[in-house]
């Protein structure tokens, strides 16, 4: 079975989640607005057995024409995170190999304007 987790803080990380359920209870994880507490949530996450070498992006206004992504480790996620601003969400898991497959932003730049010029 497929599972994917969706965390959103915009007022802090609770001191009663469970860590060991969300590092372990899906294989794809995905943060929202979360950027000021990136370090919290990498060390919940090691502490609550996801592996270091989990594969994370970093997410920067998705789906605009001013979408970033970054790529790394859960172990170099706070290093990545800290090149990104606000909006941008976190994705933790294999499905981060993904990546350029499913970059359809990118096709899109070859078949039409992104930026509304015709």
């Amino acid at each position: 079975m497929r599972q994917i987790t969706l965390l959103h803080s915009l007022q802090g990380i609770p001191d009663s989640l469970n860590w060991e359920a969300i590092a372990n209870g899906s294989q794809v994880i995905v943060f929202y607005m979360v950027l000021k507490h990136i370090k919290t949530i990498q060390n919940n996450l090691i502490k609550g057995g996801r592996a270091t070498s989990t594969p994370c992006a970093v997410i920067e206004n998705a789906t605009t024409p001013k979408m970033r992504v970054g790529t790394a480790t859960l172990k170099d996620l706070v290093t990545l995170a800290s090149k990104f601003e606000s909006p941008s969400i976190i994705v933790v898991g294999d499905v981060v190999n993904l990546r350029d497959d499913l970059d359809w932003l990118e096709t899109l730049k070859d078949t039409i304007s992104i930026n509304g010029d015709a």
